[in-house]
């Protein structure tokens, strides 16, 4: 009788890890077949990519993306760390790419661009869990977030290749200006 009941209590957990392991293997799939569509040169433009790419499937796998216990269980935890690290370096053969065509200034102090890279990804990776933490506060995009971390290390070259990928108007979406009044940030 006691064997029964452990029985009955473990079926709903196996059904639980059946389900998750179809879903993630389906999301794999699909993610897998999304990333090898624009991963040809490590170009700004698979950055814009990515970045779509990781919301389109934050939004789509909430569940996963958004919990903890499941992004680090067992059927998932290797696959997204092995995600993270190609991403990354994806994001540093991008940066590479953009020095070597002359698009990205030389780097002004070691280990700043792997610092970007990293950002590029964790920001792309976790946009979703801060919107749902902030609410709609602003910054409401991720990728303007992200450009507006990369934008001053472009050369002139950079700007302009930016301007007619993204368009002139572009630039202008990035956000309201600081605001340099330090009166209005103490409080006392």
């Amino acid at each position: 009788m006691a064997r029964q009941a452990i029985l009955s209590h473990c079926q709903p957990i196996t059904k639980a890890l059946t389900l998750l392991e179809a879903i993630s293997n389906e999301m794999w799939e699909k993610l897998t077949k999304e990333r090898n569509k624009s991963r040809q040169l490590p170009s700004f433009e698979n950055l814009h990519n990515e970045v779509q790419l990781y919301q389109k499937f934050q939004k789509k796998y909430a569940f996963i993306f958004l919990d903890n216990h499941v992004l680090n269980h067992p059927l998932l935890k290797d696959r997204f760390n092995k995600l993270i690290d190609q991403t990354i370096k994806d994001n540093e053969a991008a940066l590479a790419f953009a020095i070597e065509i002359g698009n990205l200034k030389p780097e002004p102090f070691k280990g700043i661009y792997r610092n970007l890279a990293f950002n590029t990804w964790m920001i792309a990776f976790f946009w979703v869990a801060q919107k749902n933490l902030r609410s709609n506060k602003k910054p409401a995009d991720a990728e303007l977030t992200i450009w507006s971390m990369l934008l001053p290390h472009l050369t002139e070259k950079g700007i302009n290749s930016f301007k007619s990928f993204f368009g002139e108007a572009y630039l202008d979406k990035l956000g309201e200006a600081f605001d340099l009044k330090i009166d209005n940030y103490i409080r006392f």
